[in-house]
């Protein structure tokens, strides 16, 4: 679905913005 992949997106970019 398309609302999963928004929000892996979301999380995906929480621990990009916290590893970086």
């Amino acid at each position: 679905d398309r609302a999963i992949r928004d929000i892996l997106k979301s999380f995906l970019k929480k621990i990009y913005r916290r590893k970086k």
